[in-house]
C-alpha cells in the first residue's frame, strides 16, 4: 500500500487534526475520500492518507462542470460537507475526477475548519466560509440539498464529539476540542439555510429550483 503523509508545521500546525477531524467526518457520510490513519515517524505525529493514485503520475486537475453534471447529487453533498467544515480550499487539485471509471474523489483537508483557528470560524459562523470552491458555480442542480443536510443531521452527537475528541492526541488543546465539537453541531442545523442566503454564488442554478427547495425542502 502507498500513501500520503502530513505533517504540522509551524505556520500550519493543525494539519494532523483536521485531516483526522474531516476524514472522519466524510466518511461516516460516504464521501468518496481514501482513507486515512496516524503514525508515530521519530517522534512526530503524521496524518497519512491512501492513494487512490495507482499510476503513480501527478493527476490533472479536475473538471468540475463535468462532476456537477455527471454526478449532482454528490457534488451537492461534496458541496454541503466542505459548508460544514468551512473550507475555503476546494479547488480541481484536490478533487479528482477518474474518467475511465466515472469515480469521484475527495481529499487534501489541511485548510479546512481549524487551519485558521477559532476566530475565523467565529467570523464566519453565518457565511458559507467556502471561498472560491470549484463546484459551486458549476452546480445545475439542487438534487438531493435536503438529503445530504438530512444525513450530515443524522450523524449521532457522540460520534461528531468523540471525533473531536480523538483530534486532542494530535494538537487539539480541551478548549479547542470544546469549542470544535459545539461549532459542528450548531453549524450543521443550518447548512441548507446558508446555502439559501448565498444563492447568488451558484449562478446556473435556475430560480425555479431555489423556488422548489423553498417550498419543499428540498428537491427530488
Amino acid at each position: 500500500m502507498a500513501g500520503i503523509a502530513k505533517g504540522n508545521s509551524p505556520g500550519l500546525p493543525f494539519i494532523v487534526a483536521n485531516e483526522l477531524l474531516c476524514g472522519h467526518l466524510a466518511r461516516v457520510l460516504l464521501l468518496p475520500i481514501p482513507p486515512g490513519f496516524i503514525i508515530d515517524h521519530n517522534g512526530t505525529l503524521h496524518y497519512v492518507s491512501l492513494t487512490f493514485n495507482l499510476a503513480g503520475e501527478d493527476l490533472p486537475p479536475a473538471d468540475p462542470g463535468a462532476i456537477a453534471s455527471t454526478h449532482p447529487e454528490l457534488a451537492c453533498g461534496i458541496v454541503l460537507f466542505d459548508v460544514w467544515i468551512v473550507n475555503g480550499d476546494r479547488h480541481r487539485g484536490n478533487i479528482a475526477h477518474d474518467r475511465t471509471t466515472n469515480r469521484v474523489q475527495i481529499y487534501d483537508h489541511s485548510h479546512a475548519f481549524f487551519a485558521n483557528g477559532p476566530d475565523h470560524l467565529t467570523a464566519v459562523e453565518d457565511q458559507l466560509g467556502i471561498g472560491g470552491h470549484c463546484l459551486v458555480g458549476e452546480l445545475q442542480s439542487l438534487a438531493g440539498m435536503q438529503r445530504w443536510q438530512d444525513r450530515i443531521c443524522s450523524i449521532p452527537e457522540f460520534y461528531i464529539q468523540e471525533v473531536v475528541a480523538a483530534a486532542a492526541e494530535v494538537g487539539l488543546s480541551i478548549n479547542q476540542v470544546n469549542f470544535c465539537a459545539s461549532y459542528l453541531l450548531r453549524r450543521r442545523d443550518k447548512l441548507l439555510d446558508l446555502v439559501k442566503q448565498h444563492r447568488a454564488n451558484f449562478i446556473k442554478v435556475g430560480r425555479e429550483l431555489w423556488d422548489e427547495l423553498n417550498t419543499r425542502g428540498g428537491v427530488v
